[in-house]
Protein backbone atom coordinates (compact mmCIF):
# COMPACT_ATOMS: atom_id res chain seq x y z
CA UNK A 1 0.00 0.00 0.00
CA UNK A 2 1.35 3.38 -1.02
CA UNK A 3 0.74 6.83 0.44
CA UNK A 4 -2.15 7.50 -1.95
CA UNK A 5 -3.89 4.28 -0.92
CA UNK A 6 -3.35 5.15 2.73
CA UNK A 7 -4.90 8.59 2.26
CA UNK A 8 -7.92 7.11 0.50
CA UNK A 9 -8.36 4.56 3.29
CA UNK A 10 -8.04 7.34 5.86
CA UNK A 11 -10.71 9.40 4.09
CA UNK A 12 -13.09 6.47 3.83
CA UNK A 13 -12.56 5.69 7.51
CA UNK A 14 -13.26 9.29 8.48
CA UNK A 15 -16.58 9.23 6.61
CA UNK A 16 -17.61 5.64 7.41
CA UNK A 17 -20.96 5.91 9.30
CA UNK A 18 -20.41 2.99 11.72
CA UNK A 19 -17.12 4.50 12.92
CA UNK A 20 -18.77 7.90 13.31
CA UNK A 21 -21.58 6.27 15.26
CA UNK A 22 -19.22 4.43 17.59
CA UNK A 23 -17.20 7.59 18.16
CA UNK A 24 -20.28 9.57 19.14
CA UNK A 25 -21.45 7.22 21.90
CA UNK A 26 -20.26 6.72 25.45
CA UNK A 27 -19.29 3.09 24.94
CA UNK A 28 -16.04 1.25 25.52
CA UNK A 29 -15.74 0.60 21.78
CA UNK A 30 -14.85 4.23 21.14
CA UNK A 31 -11.63 3.65 23.09
CA UNK A 32 -11.15 -0.06 22.48
CA UNK A 33 -11.29 0.10 18.68
CA UNK A 34 -8.31 2.44 18.15
CA UNK A 35 -6.27 0.56 20.78
CA UNK A 36 -6.99 -2.77 19.11
CA UNK A 37 -6.20 -1.45 15.63
CA UNK A 38 -3.05 0.18 16.98
CA UNK A 39 -1.81 -3.12 18.39
CA UNK A 40 -2.44 -4.84 15.06
CA UNK A 41 -0.68 -2.04 13.19
CA UNK A 42 2.32 -2.41 15.53
CA UNK A 43 2.53 -6.12 14.68
CA UNK A 44 2.51 -5.36 10.95
CA UNK A 45 5.21 -2.75 11.53
CA UNK A 46 7.25 -5.35 13.43
CA UNK A 47 7.21 -7.69 10.44
CA UNK A 48 8.73 -4.95 8.26
CA UNK A 49 11.14 -3.58 10.85
CA UNK A 50 14.72 -4.57 11.57
CA UNK A 51 14.17 -3.89 15.28
CA UNK A 52 13.38 -7.04 17.24
CA UNK A 53 11.60 -5.53 20.20
CA UNK A 54 10.42 -1.96 19.56
CA UNK A 55 7.17 -2.79 17.78
CA UNK A 56 6.56 -5.94 19.83
CA UNK A 57 6.68 -3.82 22.99
CA UNK A 58 4.40 -1.22 21.39
CA UNK A 59 1.91 -3.95 20.46
CA UNK A 60 2.04 -5.29 24.00
CA UNK A 61 1.43 -1.88 25.55
CA UNK A 62 -1.57 -1.23 23.28
CA UNK A 63 -2.88 -4.74 23.93
CA UNK A 64 -2.60 -4.16 27.68
CA UNK A 65 -4.61 -0.94 27.38
CA UNK A 66 -7.16 -2.83 25.28
CA UNK A 67 -7.51 -5.42 28.04
CA UNK A 68 -8.07 -2.66 30.60
CA UNK A 69 -10.80 -1.27 28.34
CA UNK A 70 -12.53 -4.61 27.68
CA UNK A 71 -11.38 -7.57 29.74
CA UNK A 72 -12.15 -10.10 26.98
CA UNK A 73 -9.47 -8.38 24.87
CA UNK A 74 -7.01 -10.80 26.46
CA UNK A 75 -7.95 -13.04 23.52
CA UNK A 76 -6.35 -10.43 21.26
CA UNK A 77 -2.93 -11.64 22.46
CA UNK A 78 -3.35 -14.85 20.44
CA UNK A 79 -3.50 -13.29 16.92
CA UNK A 80 -0.91 -10.69 17.93
CA UNK A 81 1.50 -13.42 19.05
CA UNK A 82 0.93 -15.34 15.82
CA UNK A 83 1.59 -12.19 13.82
CA UNK A 84 4.90 -11.59 15.57
CA UNK A 85 6.36 -14.79 14.21
CA UNK A 86 8.43 -14.67 11.08
CA UNK A 87 7.31 -16.48 7.95
CA UNK A 88 9.15 -19.59 9.14
CA UNK A 89 8.65 -19.73 12.91
CA UNK A 90 10.87 -21.91 15.05
CA UNK A 91 10.79 -22.65 18.75
CA UNK A 92 14.08 -20.88 19.34
CA UNK A 93 14.81 -18.06 21.77
CA UNK A 94 15.42 -15.64 18.89
CA UNK A 95 11.96 -16.33 17.47
CA UNK A 96 10.19 -16.47 20.84
CA UNK A 97 11.71 -13.30 22.32
CA UNK A 98 9.35 -10.78 20.56
CA UNK A 99 6.37 -12.89 21.61
CA UNK A 100 7.53 -12.90 25.22
CA UNK A 101 8.11 -9.13 25.03
CA UNK A 102 4.52 -8.71 23.82
CA UNK A 103 3.01 -10.74 26.66
CA UNK A 104 5.31 -9.27 29.33
CA UNK A 105 4.56 -5.69 28.28
CA UNK A 106 0.81 -6.31 28.27
CA UNK A 107 1.10 -7.86 31.76
CA UNK A 108 3.09 -4.85 33.06
CA UNK A 109 0.40 -2.47 31.76
CA UNK A 110 -2.40 -4.48 33.41
CA UNK A 111 -0.51 -5.15 36.68
CA UNK A 112 -1.27 -1.84 38.48
CA UNK A 113 -5.01 -2.44 38.09
CA UNK A 114 -4.64 -6.04 39.28
CA UNK A 115 -2.82 -4.77 42.39
CA UNK A 116 -5.56 -2.19 42.92
CA UNK A 117 -8.18 -4.96 42.77
CA UNK A 118 -6.23 -7.03 45.28
CA UNK A 119 -6.16 -4.08 47.68
CA UNK A 120 -9.82 -3.11 47.25
CA UNK A 121 -11.47 -6.52 46.78
CA UNK A 122 -9.03 -8.63 48.82
CA UNK A 123 -8.95 -11.17 46.01
CA UNK A 124 -7.10 -11.93 42.80
CA UNK A 125 -9.10 -10.23 40.05
CA UNK A 126 -6.86 -9.61 37.02
CA UNK A 127 -9.05 -6.92 35.45
CA UNK A 128 -12.78 -6.97 36.09
CA UNK A 129 -15.68 -8.87 37.63
CA UNK A 130 -18.05 -7.89 34.82
CA UNK A 131 -17.90 -11.28 33.09
CA UNK A 132 -20.48 -12.90 35.37
CA UNK A 133 -22.94 -10.03 35.05
CA UNK A 134 -22.49 -9.98 31.26
CA UNK A 135 -23.16 -13.72 30.95
CA UNK A 136 -26.18 -13.44 33.22
CA UNK A 137 -27.64 -10.83 30.88
CA UNK A 138 -27.86 -13.42 28.12
CA UNK A 139 -28.29 -16.68 30.00
CA UNK A 140 -31.61 -16.10 31.72
CA UNK A 141 -35.23 -17.08 31.16
CA UNK A 142 -36.31 -13.64 29.94
CA UNK A 143 -33.74 -13.71 27.13
CA UNK A 144 -34.31 -17.36 26.28
CA UNK A 145 -38.10 -17.03 25.96
CA UNK A 146 -38.18 -13.59 24.33
CA UNK A 147 -39.72 -13.94 20.86
CA UNK A 148 -39.19 -10.31 19.84
CA UNK A 149 -35.46 -10.16 20.66
CA UNK A 150 -34.49 -13.81 21.17
CA UNK A 151 -31.31 -14.50 23.14
CA UNK A 152 -30.51 -10.78 23.25
CA UNK A 153 -28.51 -9.38 26.15
CA UNK A 154 -30.37 -7.27 28.67
CA UNK A 155 -29.58 -6.07 32.22
CA UNK A 156 -29.67 -9.11 34.47
CA UNK A 157 -32.09 -7.34 36.81
CA UNK A 158 -34.74 -7.47 34.05
CA UNK A 159 -35.02 -11.24 34.55
CA UNK A 160 -36.95 -12.34 37.66
CA UNK A 161 -34.51 -15.07 38.68
CA UNK A 162 -31.70 -12.51 39.11
CA UNK A 163 -33.55 -9.42 40.26
CA UNK A 164 -34.06 -10.41 43.90
CA UNK A 165 -30.52 -11.24 44.94
CA UNK A 166 -28.86 -8.58 42.76
CA UNK A 167 -30.85 -5.92 44.58
CA UNK A 168 -29.87 -7.24 48.00
CA UNK A 169 -27.42 -4.65 49.25
CA UNK A 170 -25.59 -7.10 51.52
CA UNK A 171 -24.16 -8.89 48.49
CA UNK A 172 -20.53 -8.03 47.88
CA UNK A 173 -19.23 -7.75 44.34
CA UNK A 174 -17.29 -11.02 44.36
CA UNK A 175 -20.12 -12.92 46.04
CA UNK A 176 -22.57 -11.63 43.47
CA UNK A 177 -20.26 -12.68 40.64
CA UNK A 178 -19.95 -16.18 42.10
CA UNK A 179 -23.73 -16.50 42.43
CA UNK A 180 -24.28 -15.33 38.87
CA UNK A 181 -21.67 -17.74 37.49
CA UNK A 182 -23.31 -20.62 39.32
CA UNK A 183 -26.70 -19.76 37.91
CA UNK A 184 -25.33 -19.40 34.37
CA UNK A 185 -23.73 -22.86 34.61
CA UNK A 186 -27.03 -24.35 35.83
CA UNK A 187 -28.94 -22.54 33.10
CA UNK A 188 -26.70 -23.95 30.38
CA UNK A 189 -26.91 -27.42 31.92
CA UNK A 190 -30.71 -27.22 31.89
CA UNK A 191 -30.81 -25.84 28.33
CA UNK A 192 -27.73 -27.26 26.55
CA UNK A 193 -28.82 -26.08 23.08
CA UNK A 194 -29.37 -22.49 24.17
CA UNK A 195 -25.71 -21.42 23.54
CA UNK A 196 -26.24 -22.42 19.90
CA UNK A 197 -29.31 -20.19 19.78
CA UNK A 198 -27.30 -17.35 21.31
CA UNK A 199 -24.57 -17.79 18.69
CA UNK A 200 -27.07 -17.86 15.82
CA UNK A 201 -29.00 -14.77 16.86
CA UNK A 202 -25.90 -12.79 17.76
CA UNK A 203 -24.49 -13.55 14.32
CA UNK A 204 -27.71 -12.38 12.67
CA UNK A 205 -27.68 -9.22 14.79
CA UNK A 206 -24.04 -8.57 13.92
CA UNK A 207 -24.93 -8.72 10.22
CA UNK A 208 -28.15 -6.72 10.80
CA UNK A 209 -30.22 -9.65 9.49
CA UNK A 210 -32.38 -10.13 12.59
CA UNK A 211 -35.28 -7.98 11.35
CA UNK A 212 -35.02 -5.35 14.11
CA UNK A 213 -33.17 -2.68 12.14
CA UNK A 214 -35.46 -1.67 9.29
CA UNK A 215 -35.85 2.02 8.42
CA UNK A 216 -39.62 1.76 8.87
CA UNK A 217 -39.28 2.46 12.55
CA UNK A 218 -38.58 -1.01 13.92
CA UNK A 219 -36.53 -0.94 17.14
CA UNK A 220 -32.76 -0.59 17.05
CA UNK A 221 -31.88 -1.76 20.56
CA UNK A 222 -28.11 -1.65 20.23
CA UNK A 223 -28.04 1.84 18.79
CA UNK A 224 -30.53 3.27 21.26
CA UNK A 225 -28.79 1.72 24.27
CA UNK A 226 -25.62 3.52 23.23
CA UNK A 227 -27.36 6.88 22.96
CA UNK A 228 -27.24 7.00 19.16
CA UNK A 229 -30.32 8.77 17.71
CA UNK A 230 -32.29 7.02 14.90
CA UNK A 231 -31.18 9.46 12.14
CA UNK A 232 -27.57 8.54 12.88
CA UNK A 233 -28.14 4.85 13.62
CA UNK A 234 -29.75 3.92 10.28
CA UNK A 235 -26.73 4.84 8.08
CA UNK A 236 -24.42 3.08 10.54
CA UNK A 237 -26.50 -0.09 10.44
CA UNK A 238 -26.78 -0.36 6.68
CA UNK A 239 -23.19 0.63 5.91
CA UNK A 240 -21.73 -1.85 8.39
CA UNK A 241 -21.43 -4.82 5.94
CA UNK A 242 -20.01 -2.71 3.07
CA UNK A 243 -16.27 -3.40 3.76
CA UNK A 244 -16.80 -7.16 3.61
CA UNK A 245 -18.80 -6.85 0.40
CA UNK A 246 -16.18 -4.61 -1.18
CA UNK A 247 -13.45 -7.05 -0.19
Amino acid sequence: MGSADALVALGLGAAFPPLIGIGSTLLAEALFLPLMLGSLAAVFAHRRSTSRYRWAIAAGALAGLSILTRSNAVLLLVPLAIGLYTERPHLRWRDMAPLLALVATAAVVVLPWTLRNAAVLSAFVPVSTQGSYTLAGTYNEAARLDRRLPAAWRPATSSPEYKAFIEQREYRELELGKELRSYVVRHVADHPTYPLKVGLWNTLRLLQLDGTSSPSGAPKPSASSGGLPPPASSPSIYCFPLPSWAH
